[in-house]
């Protein structure tokens, strides 16, 4: 396991020091490889998703880019095998998370 150091990004072996021996910083550590995870997680959510791979859950509003076209909207996939709105969609993602309190 690594460390990240969150003031000067260096990585290092996990060690027992409580300053990083770059910069100096106390108590400015974090586990690399759970940043890595993270940031491998939140690419994932937001990366469009060929149809060809896979298809959104039915009826399940998605943003997605029409064939052919530079369109993005809104759609839901039916389960007779077409979208609502009768385009031929290649690529799709989840909506992101609404504000707090919206």
């Amino acid at each position: 396991m690594k460390d990240l150091c969150i003031k000067c990004g260096l990585i290092s072996e996990n060690t027992t020091k409580i300053h990083c021996p770059n910069c100096g910083v106390p108590n400015v550590h974090v586990v690399y490889d759970e940043v890595a995870d993270y940031i491998d997680r939140l690419q994932q959510a937001s990366r469009w998703i060929p149809v060809s791979e896979r298809l959104p859950e039915v009826n399940w509003k998605v943003v997605m880019v029409a064939k052919g076209k530079r369109i993005i909207g809104l759609a839901a996939y039916h389960k007779d095998d077409h979208w609502e709105t009768g385009e031929q969609y290649t690529y799709w993602r989840e909506l992101p998370t609404p504000p707090e309190g919206e």
